[in-house]
């Protein structure tokens, strides 16, 4: 009792995990996979403008509770500049975002009875960027008067530069 035994086991082979107590009455044990249940803004591509914040969402279950990490790039996470972990693993913010900060993020939830993961697809783009969407959309799918565009780009500008 309360021996532990490592073993090794090859990808789609099955395991046999045993847990014996002498506890009264004797306890129900179990294990539970890891799941990462998705964030309100789901996986997949996020776009920020450079100067703002992005959080990225690690919402994990799993029994024993789960071990969660983040990738960047397929790399641990580290000390990327502004990038903080919150609320042991669930939470990733990055503060102030920059050009820098784009790429693949990825959270990984681990306990003994497996893993999942999460990813996200992060892009910042310069301010310049959002002015030239904005510009193209205008002149595409409206039928502004070229005054019109231009007022219109000229506070578009303003509230950007703030």
């Amino acid at each position: 009792m309360g021996e532990e035994v490592n073993s090794t086991v090859l990808i789609g082979r099955l395991v046999e995990l045993h847990c014996q107590s002498d506890a009264i009455p004797p306890p129900t044990l179990s294990w539970l996979r890891p799941s990462i249940s998705p964030s309100e803004h789901g996986s997949g591509e996020v776009m920020v403008v450079r100067g703002g914040n992005v959080t990225l969402q690690c919402e994990v279950d799993g029994v024993p509770r789960p071990a969660v990490t983040w990738l960047k790039d397929g790399r641990p996470l580290g000390a990327v500049a502004r990038a903080q972990v919150l609320s042991e693993g669930r939470l990733l913010y990055i503060k102030d975002a920059q050009v820098a900060h784009t790429g693949r993020y990825t959270c990984i939830a681990v306990n003994i009875a497996g893993q999942a993961d999460n990813k996200y697809d992060v892009t910042v783009h310069g301010k310049n960027m959002y002015v030239m969407l904005y510009i193209y959309f205008i002149s595409v799918f409206s039928r502004y008067r070229k005054l019109d565009l231009e007022m219109k780009m000229c506070f578009l500008y303003k509230k950007m530069l703030l």
